[in-house]
């Protein structure tokens, strides 16, 4: 079963009726924030579920949730109804329409029993926990996660997959907790061996040392290298030596293009750290900020002056009709006694004097109205400078903050070449100091040569040289060996959980579980990359009574409370997306997403798209809705269109009245094959 179209009119922000047929490979719904893009997904919530659950509280000052379900705009919407439509794979639809003056919804019950097999979750037909594990929103998906209680988590794997019977299998893990435990003891015995090994070596070591030190040009040459490397190795073959001196002279050379660099940012430095610079970019800011507080107070003035020019044109507008009566007054006359225009008792006198006092007025009318428009195009002169002095300063200051930049990233750049050269620890400013520091590197290279002459022509040290490489090759055995302990510590971990959940639920089949949803979360956490450094997570089940699932990442620690808001949410997205992939009890194969990158970098945005492109690739449908336009082009281009399933993209807006609108539908189109053919010659 797949979404077919979401219908909706008088429903939350939409006033007017908005049909969205949605493709069955996938759609996107792109716009700004408020714009009615997550009122897509509420009515596919509400028609399943009679509610919207990212919202808890029932009543509040104002009224709940119920009181702001349908619209409450300006105007009335004629219609209020939610209608969504579903189809199978042999294109039979099925339709749930929830109307806001009937309590019972139309076709709920056959939808839902085509879209899970309540059987199967032994539960009810109810559509709750089939939207909570098949829409994920921005507002829930930490919440819903990451920090939940490990019980509640727990749970909610549980509801996914299904209640699950069976066996008792503690005597099964109870072998495999042993056969680790057996493992990990042979590692630790092997690892006792290496080191008996290893110590053995070193005595070895030392006394060919102290034989090779007796040698006259060998302790000449340890003697060169003690000074060239004070705190490194006291006997070295030649060719070690000749490899130290390569890698000296190679660092120099870099150290030396460095400190040039350096040199030549001397100018610019002392530029951008003079006071001068300082004051010139404080004052440039003070004028912006003085200049755009004088624009907006130009521009209310225009505004006024533009508003009472309006004012006084619709006056003169009036001042004409009046006009026309009193020119059509004045040709008619008294009409025995009487005004010919209302009719009142008058006298000539009286008649004519008011007559002169209407003309007057209608004279200073004109009068005012001129005067307001050469006000309005000296306000309009005085905004067009302010405008352009606003443009000049801010020019400078981005000319002041480019100079900035530019220095930098320059020095930045040559601190980075000191500290890859191994002269981290210099002053880039200290020009003679690290001067000094180059020509000391220059006579220990040339000191260093010396002893590898010296050490080429002996053969005194051929045995340390050999004791050397035998202790590296004993050290590096260890570490694998300490890396293997390692993983069998992890291996005996895991057994001893799985052995405790397996004693103490023994009607619940763990194993089951951890091999349904947790390398599914393992996988797409690696592909979401939450943290750059803790790259795997790892699961646990805990508690006897009451089982609990718990996060860890490194050595045991929490993510919960080590990771940022947007790393949790992206850990967070790994957790929600492999329990709606692990519902054996649901048939619709539809994703649904509400901005899912909030609080999140374009790093792991990216991640994230990648995932969406693998899941729209097994064929499942998605629907996400973004405020990022760039992001809904990328979604686009990535979750790829096909004859068969297409993809589509709506764009929403608001229309005058404040009501959400479709501002524009493209239907995203396969991609072309054998676009590039190839011509084959004989």
């Amino acid at each position: 079963m797949k979404l077919d179209f979401v219908e909706f009119e008088g429903f939350r922000g939409f006033r007017r009726r908005a049909r969205f047929d949605v493709p069955a490979g996938f759609m996107i719904v792109a716009g700004r924030n408020g714009v009615g893009k997550s009122t897509i997904l509420d009515a596919i919530d509400y028609a399943l579920t009679g509610n919207i659950n990212k919202y808890d509280v029932e009543k509040a000052k104002g009224g709940g949730l119920h009181e702001h379900l349908w619209w409450v705009g300006e105007g009335v919407a004629d219609k209020h109804y939610v209608t969504v439509g579903f189809v199978d794979r042999a294109g039979k639809s099925y339709a749930v329409t929830r109307y806001r003056d009937q309590t019972e919804p139309e076709g709920l019950a056959a939808a839902l029993e085509r879209l899970q097999d309540s059987s199967a979750r032994g539960t009810t037909a109810e559509g709750q926990a089939l939207m909570e594990t098949t829409l994920i929103r921005d507002e829930v998906i930490s919440s819903s996660s990451l920090d939940l209680p490990g019980q509640q988590r727990f749970n909610t794997v549980k509801a996914a997959i299904g209640a699950i019977t069976g066996p008792d299998y503690s005597e099964r893990t109870g072998r495999i907790l042993a056969a680790a435990k057996e493992a990990l003891a042979e590692e630790q015995t092997r690892e006792q061996s290496q080191q008996a090994d290893l110590g053995r070596l070193l005595a070895q070591l030392t006394e060919a040392r102290t034989e090779a030190a007796q040698t006259s040009d060998v302790a000449e040459a340890m003697r060169l290298i003690g000074e060239a490397v004070p705190n490194g190795q006291t006997a070295a073959s030649g060719e070690t030596v000749r490899a130290m001196v390569a890698d000296r002279r190679t660092a120099l050379t870099r150290f030396n293009a460095a400190l040039t660099r350096a040199r030549q940012l001397q100018s610019l430095h002392h530029r951008v750290a003079s006071d001068e610079f300082s004051r010139e970019l404080t004052a440039a800011n003070v004028d912006l900020q003085r200049e755009n507080e004088l624009l907006a107070a130009r521009q209310d003035a225009v505004e006024a002056i533009r508003l009472a020019i309006t004012s006084e044109e619709d006056a003169d507008l009036i001042g004409v009709h009046f006009a026309a009566l009193l020119e059509h007054g004045s040709s008619l006359g008294l009409q025995a006694g009487h005004c010919p225009l209302c009719d009142a008792v008058r006298t000539d006198t009286e008649f004519r004097a008011a007559l002169d006092g209407i003309r007057s007025r209608l004279d200073g009318q004109v009068e005012r109205l001129e005067n307001a428009r050469r006000r309005l195009t000296s306000a309009e002169t005085e905004l067009q400078a302010s405008r352009a002095k606003v443009s000049e300063l801010t020019a400078l200051i981005d000319e002041l903050i480019a100079e900035q930049t530019l220095y930098e990233g320059e020095a930045q750049a040559v601190r980075r070449e000191y500290e890859l050269s191994g002269f981290g620890d210099l002053d880039m400013d200290d020009l003679i100091g690290a001067e000094t520091r180059a020509a000391m590197e220059q006579q220990r290279v040339i000191g260093l040569e010396r002893a590898a002459l010296i050490l080429g022509a002996s053969t005194a040290v051929e045995r340390v040289s050999g004791f050397e490489i035998q202790i590296a090759r004993a050290r590096s055995l260890i570490e694998q060996t300490r890396r293997g302990i390692a993983s069998l510590e992890r291996a005996v971990e895991t057994a001893r959980q799985l052995d405790t959940a397996a004693k103490s639920l023994s009607n619940e089949i763990l194993v089951e579980q951890f091999e349904t949803v947790m390398p599914l979360l393992q996988e797409l956490y690696r592909r979401l990359r939450p943290h750059t450094d803790w790259t795997e997570i790892d699961t646990d089940f805990g508690g006897k009574v009451r089982a609990s699932l718990n996060f860890s990442v490194g050595n045991g620690r929490n993510p919960q409370f080590l990771f940022s808001s947007g790393q949790r949410r992206a850990a967070g997205l790994a957790f929600l997306l492999a329990v709606h992939l692990s519902r054996p009890w649901c048939k619709w194969d539809t994703l649904l997403l509400d901005d899912p990158v909030q609080h999140v970098d374009d790093y792991r945005a990216l991640n994230l798209v990648e995932v969406l492109a693998a899941i729209r690739r097994s064929g499942r449908q998605v629907v996400v809705a973004v405020e990022d336009a760039a992001l809904a082009d990328l979604l686009c281009r990535r979750l790829r269109s096909s004859i068969l399933e297409p993809g589509r993209r709506y764009d929403l807006d608001h229309a005058k009245d404040g009501s959400a609108q479709i501002a524009g539908v493209l239907d995203v189109l396969p991609l072309p094959e054998k676009a590039l053919p190839v011509s084959v010659t004989s």
